[in-house]
């Protein structure tokens, strides 16, 4: 007992005619005959298309990195030129530090020196 489908499986069933021909217009395409160019053309498409966005957003990230690899530079220096007037800021302070305690110091003494005249 045979049924279509099997006679379509044999190379001689009604099936293999249409193979044959279709096997010699698609030389190239060999493989699946169901596979279509527009498929593969697609397919390709699909690629070129997706390597061309990485590229692109690769290509944004290396900029954005770099501009950003700048400001940091940028703020490092701007910091270290704040430690430093900083570092002149305090030192200043310091010495208006020593400044009052030397005068308060004075002021001390002399107020002392009136309270022993004053007994």
């Amino acid at each position: 007992m045979s049924t279509h489908y099997e006679d379509d499986m044999h190379e001689d069933g009604p099936g293999a005619p249409m193979r044959r021909e279709h096997d010699r217009r698609h030389r190239f395409f060999r493989f699946d005959p169901t596979v279509s160019t527009g498929i593969l053309v697609n397919l390709l498409g699909s690629l070129v298309g997706g390597a061309i966005a990485l590229s692109v957003m690769y290509s944004t990230y290396r900029e954005d990195r770099t501009a950003m690899l700048k400001d940091i530079e940028a703020v490092k220096i701007s910091a270290q030129r704040d430690r430093e007037d900083l570092k002149g800021v305090v030192a200043e302070m310091r010495s208006d530090i020593r400044d009052v305690k030397s005068d308060l110091r004075d002021v001390l003494r002399t107020q002392q020196q009136q309270q022993y005249q004053r007994r």
